[in-house]
């Protein structure tokens, strides 16, 4: 029907405009920014409540992944549900496992929030063309957010993104107020070109522009000098040539099999050309050379562009002690020192934590400081899931990355160019974010948790589209040859 058709449409674009938006409103960390992405995502699904009224058919796509995520949003649910039992101290007396409820249930809209944004974008990422428009989507988000950062670092005035103030300026790149949580941005949106590129998932004549986007989003991580994003980066190019070789090599076994096999079966006297009687070199068995070579290039590009524009900044990042080359008027208190503070609070609190955005009105009693320090986060993703979910949270958190693994390694194998390319971009992507997880809290910055969920949701829906369509199994002429 034309009116469904439009308000599908109308979600579609209303969605893409959150996804745009909110790493611009510096992050998305402020209340302000978070209520608003909230009221949108509730506007969007009344739309879709009504486009299945117009249609009289509600259809849900969902995966494992959407069970786990429900899992730890019902988990988080219950630590603000009042028990006879106080689990923490062992008395008896009506208590909550959140031991700061308030923050829990602000905690609780935003993870909603985040939920539903997905949950939309499962639903609607349902055909290739708008696997790819929201691929490219992505790509110039990033490319607009690197251009910005750049430039604000070079004509630095003291506030964030020209005019606004604030005490942490200094530490701030583009619209991020925390230079490592840009990095984490950038982390998530590097590899879709890269992947584009290698996969064969876009044209050979659009390879510059995507290239050149990969290069400078590299570029402008790269000048945001946050440590982990910059191991992050080298992680992420390793890993790249690396499941791009391993993967080409699976998937022409796959074509080989379906050219060959049938054609033994058919008839006999003909031989394939990997028998034993001679076997010939594969064409691609220099594929992985190849990629290898891509990615170089890429990395090249990226050093040659912060050459250019002026490396020193870098140079002085790496080489100063922290404290002296980035002074701020109220000192962070050392990565280690809030780690074992957060495991005092883990052993304090095992099995249910302290409840989810519990943990800075809970740090102090754990910090043997003098309280000087300003401790929100544990800089640590993983820590910060086990402190504030306990041993609940950790195992559904764990769950949640096996369920993504086996969905992105399924997909890396697919005969579609432009579906194994975003599976590789997905995964590279996430293993990077992964990496910077073990020093910084980047999914707690709304904006990088919600890319991140962008980037599942690409995932998810492109192993149930090509699963769908049974092209995994069955390799249609003409996608061997796109291929």
């Amino acid at each position: 029907m034309k009116t469904a058709r439009i308000l599908d449409r109308m979600i579609w674009i209303g969605t893409i405009m959150a996804i745009v938006v909110a790493p611009w409103l510096f992050g998305s960390v402020e209340f302000y920014a978070i209520d608003l992405l909230a009221i949108w995502v509730v506007l969007l699904w009344g739309l879709w409540a009504i486009k299945a009224l117009v249609e009289q058919n509600v259809t849900l796509f969902l995966t494992p992944v959407h069970a786990v995520v429900l899992a730890v949003l019902a988990w988080s649910l219950i630590q603000l549900v009042p028990f006879p039992f106080d689990v923490h101290h062992g008395v008896f007396r009506w208590n909550h496992i959140s031991l700061d409820p308030p923050a829990t249930r602000r905690a609780i809209l935003k993870l909603s929030m985040l939920i539903g944004y997905f949950f939309l974008l499962t639903q609607l990422m349902h055909t290739p063309g708008r696997l790819r428009q929201m691929l490219n989507i992505l790509i110039i988000l990033g490319f607009a957010v690197a251009i910005v950062g750049i430039l604000n670092k070079l004509t630095f005035n003291g506030r964030i993104l020209w005019f606004r103030p604030s005490p942490y300026a200094a530490n701030a790149f583009g619209p991020f107020v925390n230079r490592n949580h840009f990095a984490g941005f950038m982390e998530l949106l590097i590899p879709l070109p890269m992947a584009l590129i290698v996969g064969r998932g876009v044209r050979r004549d659009q390879w510059i522009v995507y290239g050149f986007m990969a290069v400078v989003m590299g570029a402008a991580l790269v000048l945001s000098t946050s440590r982990g994003g910059l191991v992050s980066l080298g992680v992420e190019f390793l890993v790249l040539p690396i499941l791009a070789g391993r993967e080409w090599r699976r998937w022409r076994q796959l074509k080989a099999w379906s050219r060959e096999g049938v054609g033994a079966l058919t008839s006999p006297s003909r031989a394939p050309a990997n028998s034993s009687s001679g076997a010939r070199p594969s064409p691609d068995s220099g594929h992985f050379g190849r990629v290898l070579a891509a990615s170089l290039v890429l990395a090249g590009g990226i050093l040659v562009s912060v050459m250019w524009i002026g490396a020193e900044p870098v140079i002085n990042r790496l080489s100063l002690p922290r404290s002296s080359a980035h002074p701020r008027p109220i000192e962070q208190q050392l990565r280690p020192a809030t780690w074992r503070n957060t495991l005092k609070m883990i052993r304090a609190h095992p099995l249910v934590g302290v409840g989810l955005g519990a943990y800075p009105r809970i740090y102090p009693y754990y910090d043997d400081s003098t309280g000087y320090f300003s401790v929100g986060a544990a800089h640590n993703d993983y820590l910060q899931v086990l402190a504030d979910l306990g041993l609940v949270g950790g195992a559904l958190g764990f769950l949640f990355l096996i369920t993504l693994f086996r969905i992105v390694r399924r997909a890396l194998s697919f005969p579609i160019p432009l579906e194994r390319s975003t599976a590789l971009g997905c995964a590279v992507g996430s293993i990077g974010l992964a990496v910077h997880s073990f020093v910084d809290f980047n999914l707690q910055i709304t904006a990088n948790a919600l890319l991140f969920l962008v980037i599942v949701a690409l995932a998810c829906t492109s192993d149930w589209r090509v699963r769908r369509t049974g092209r995994h199994r069955s390799l249609p002429s003409e996608e061997v040859r796109s291929a």
